[in-house]
């Protein structure tokens, strides 16, 4: 199931799909499974179910922050502890190699977890996580989406989108999933309405754009940050 929002005046463009899934696995989507460590047959046909919620929010103002986040369930057959582990591995998986930075400036990323090699209740971890997203979000865009922005600025936003389309196109586990027998209405609707592709577009030194680059190329524990 899909909802979409276009056009309007905080969120650009903004995508919620819900997708229950089951069947059995193609050997191309068991070896890319297979390869991260888990117990499955690299030549498919073990049956699976999967159940998933994605966000996807793509504001119109340049200083609210875009939001994606997916919460999925696959089965085959001290919290600043949890968030630095998972901070790490967001900006492990986030990360362009040609551009050598990172997608984004922070979050986290989880997976591959199980009940039974976990010290706490995965099934609650993840209804606490997906709770947890809208409102660490929703303050920061009510708070800023009536400041006043320039064009320039604008333009650095649709040029930064350009990273998400490049990251999801190339190394996305989810969107390459969805393209072995998915619906390709479900994965294009993630995509922002507008991108910017400017020929080596450099920040001016000491601006904000040249902030937020240092903290892509070099991520920044935000917790350890803030204290």
């Amino acid at each position: 199931m899909t909802a979409v929002l276009e056009g309007g005046d905080l969120l650009e463009k903004a995508a919620v799909n819900v997708s229950i899934v089951q069947g059995t696995l193609t050997a191309e989507r068991a070896k890319a499974m297979s390869s991260r460590g888990r117990g499955i047959d690299p030549d498919g046909g073990q049956a699976y179910s999967a159940a998933a919620l994605s966000l996807v929010y793509h504001p119109a103002h340049p200083f609210v922050p875009t939001l994606r986040a997916d919460v999925r369930r696959f089965q085959v057959g001290d919290q600043d502890t949890l968030y630095a582990k998972y901070k790490e591995w967001c900006d492990s998986y986030f990360y362009l190699p040609a551009w050598k930075e990172h997608r984004g400036i922070g979050g986290i990323f989880f997976d591959d977890l199980a009940a039974e090699q976990s010290s706490f209740d995965v099934e609650q971890f993840v209804h606490d996580v997906a709770g947890g997203i809208l409102p660490s979000w929703q303050p920061i865009a009510e708070r800023r989406r009536t400041e006043i922005f320039s064009e320039q600025q604008r333009q650095w936003q649709l040029q930064r989108r350009g990273a998400y389309v490049c990251f999801n196109t190339l190394y996305d586990r989810g969107f390459r999933f969805g393209l072995n027998g998915g619906r390709i209405e479900s994965l294009l609707v993630s995509f922002p309405p507008l991108v910017a592709w400017n020929y080596k577009v450099v920040p001016k030194e000491g601006s904000q754009e040249d902030a937020l680059l240092h903290v892509l190329r070099q991520p920044r524990d935000w917790v350890q940050h803030e204290r």
